[in-house]
């Protein structure tokens, strides 16, 4: 009995690694399908099948007004690719929030802060290896150790979707931008948001875990007797 119970628990701990990276690689990818969409004028004319070439907002959306949701990820994943190459690096930038927050298409061929860009079989060797140590640490945790369950398959779930984007297009899509006056932090993605929030839940454990062991120390300290 005790050893079904620990099974049972063992595979609670590889379904939240499923849903929780599942669930981030597909919010990854819809974000994607969506700042194409809105952010440039690519699925508007696959769309259009080149009977004529949108580049406008309000032509973009005219376009893509009858097209249903399954049609336009047909059109992301089976003909879109490099949708701004013929307007430049990037698209324009939408402001969502004035002097903070924007949405900008941008192509990433390197790693973060576009670290070796353009070598993409290097990136991909790098990111499945990550992949990889990921899973067999993952494999170690045990069941109680729930913030870096959580953590890592947050980061899974993140690696998995960039790397996606890696294998299929060959470059990752980024369209979240941060910036205060003249401080811009490199454009990003949900995948990206998913790996620093791990990233982040790993420091804050050993932290917590650090302050814990140090309070016990401090705590076995004062109840030695006195000699």
């Amino acid at each position: 009995m005790r050893y079904g119970t620990r099974m049972t628990v063992g595979n609670r701990r590889w379904q939240i690694l499923a849903v929780v990276g599942l669930s981030v690689f597909v919010a990854d990818q819809l974000t994607k399908v969506w700042a194409v969409e809105h952010l440039t004028p690519g699925l508007a004319n696959a769309a259009l099948g080149g009977e004529r070439r949108v580049e406008t907002f309000p032509e973009i959306r005219e376009a893509l007004a009858e097209v249903s949701f399954l049609d336009k990820a047909a059109l992301y994943y089976g003909e879109v690719r490099h949708p701004c190459q013929r307007r430049g690096r990037l698209c324009p930038e939408m402001k969502s929030i004035e002097g903070f927050w924007s949405w900008r298409y941008a192509e990433n061929t390197g790693a973060a802060w576009s670290i070796l860009a353009g070598q993409r079989f290097v990136l991909l060797g790098i990111s499945l290896v990550a992949v990889f140590f990921v899973l067999q640490f993952f494999r170690k945790l045990e069941p109680d150790q729930g913030t870096l369950i959580v953590a890592l398959s947050l980061i899974f779930g993140g690696a998995v979707g960039n790397l996606f984007d890696r294998i299929y297009l060959g470059y990752v899509v980024d369209f979240i931008l941060w910036y205060w006056k003249d401080i811009y932090w490199p454009t990003f993605n949900v995948a990206d948001t998913a790996i620093s929030t791990g990233v982040g839940l790993i420091a804050l454990n050993m932290i917590l875990e650090f302050v814990t062991a140090k309070k016990n120390a401090g705590t076995a300290e004062g109840s030695v007797a006195p000699q």
